[in-house]
């Protein structure tokens, strides 16, 4: 299933990084979808290699405030696919069942 997973966020990642060259590169389009797809990339290295998240990537720049201000049908498209993605995939380690809190 991880596999799956990371290859749905590859072509995110390359569909936002394409995105963002729409734009000029000092505008906040550029820059909203440049660190939504560095945020992606974090969120699949912690799963495919168990890479601690940093902490200036945790937070969606796209679907918070940031991103708020873009609503075209357009941004909203991607915004649904981006949220659909975070629900797919961990943000916090697995945990063993056995209550030690210790990641598996």
């Amino acid at each position: 299933m991880n596999s799956d997973i990371i290859k749905e966020g590859r072509k995110l990642v390359c569909l936002l990084e394409k995105k963002s060259e729409e734009f000029h590169v000092k505008s906040d389009q550029h820059d909203i979808l440049g660190y939504e797809a560095a945020i992606l990339n974090a969120r699949i290295d912690f799963v495919e290699k168990k890479k601690a998240m940093p902490e200036n990537l945790r937070e969606s720049t796209l679907l918070g405030s940031w991103g708020a201000s873009y609503y075209s049908e357009e941004w909203q498209g991607l915004k649904n696919t981006v949220r659909a993605f975070y629900t797919k995939i961990p943000t916090e380690p697995e945990t063993e069942p056995d209550g030690t809190g210790q990641p598996m």
